[in-house]
């Protein structure tokens, strides 16, 4: 039989059962490598229905499915990297409208923004039809998992709601036909007069796009951003995500203009 293609593994799924993060295997002290720390998000969010409330530095917190609570610290630890590559990686995420961070009484709380689609009812169903090795126990274990109650299902619904706004774009539905047209108005834009940004591995997406009107409201700011990404030349070189380095070009700006400021004043 011929090896399938590289497309065909993007279809269907692989269902882990969560044991295996018990295994001694996954506990063996190692740096993470960065699909290891997704993967390792996704199984430590909470997966039941029900809201979690614990005691955190003397302050009470609460998530919800798909939600976890973490500290660059705590990560850091967990996958042996260093703070700022774990701050990097957070950022990165972002980046590419998979999580958002969110600040709940002094404490970090991670949302997945695709959550349910790394943990849909129907794959697990479909999983315990197709398993011929499945236990009659694990089966109703599954069940139990997935399904919840009629109450914690209810309470799920409004929490994914609040969550989808909290991770504006993440799904087509989501983008409006203005939000498209801008859009395509706006690549079009770069591939006009900043042709090398338009270039990079990892060109703007619709979902970034929409992230980068909140950070940066302004249009003009946007656009000399990029014409000075274009007129850089070590760009494809140096950079892969467009919206990243447009990000940390306009933090770089600040903290400059910022400095100015400041010697400014001193002057005077």
């Amino acid at each position: 039989m011929p090896p399938k293609k590289s497309s065909d593994y993007s279809k269907g799924f692989i269902p882990i059962n969560r044991k295996f993060f018990d295994h001694t295997f996954w506990k063996e002290k190692r740096t993470f490598s960065k699909s290891e720390a997704w993967l390792d998000l996704i199984a430590s969010a909470r997966f039941e229905e029900s809201k979690a409330t614990e005691l955190i530095g003397g302050r009470l917190v609460s998530w919800t499915k798909g939600q976890l609570p973490v500290s660059l610290r705590y990560l850091s630890e967990r996958w042996m990297w260093s703070k700022s590559k774990v701050d990097g990686f957070l950022k990165l995420l972002e980046g590419e409208a998979m999580v958002v961070r969110k600040d709940v009484n002094g404490q970090t709380i991670l949302t997945l923004c695709n959550y349910g689609f790394y943990n849909q009812k129907g794959q697990q169903k479909g999983h315990l039809t197709n398993s011929e090795t499945s236990s009659s126990e694990e089966v109703k274990d599954s069940k139990k998992e997935i399904e919840g109650t009629a109450a914690g299902q209810r309470e799920d619904k409004t929490n994914k709601v609040n969550k989808e706004k909290e991770c504006v774009g993440i799904n087509a539905s989501t983008h409006t036909p203005v939000d498209e047209s801008m859009f395509k108005a706006f690549t079009g834009w770069i591939q006009k007069n900043a042709v090398n940004v338009s270039k990079m591995k990892e060109p703007f997406t619709i979902d970034q796009y929409l992230q980068l009107r909140k950070k940066i409201p302004n249009r003009v700011t946007v656009q000399e951003l990029l014409l000075k990404m274009h007129n850089w030349k070590p760009l494809l070189q140096k950079n892969n995500s467009a919206y990243l380095t447009i990000l940390n070009w306009s933090r770089n700006d600040y903290n400059q203009s910022k400095a100015v400021n400041a010697k400014r004043e001193i002057v005077l």
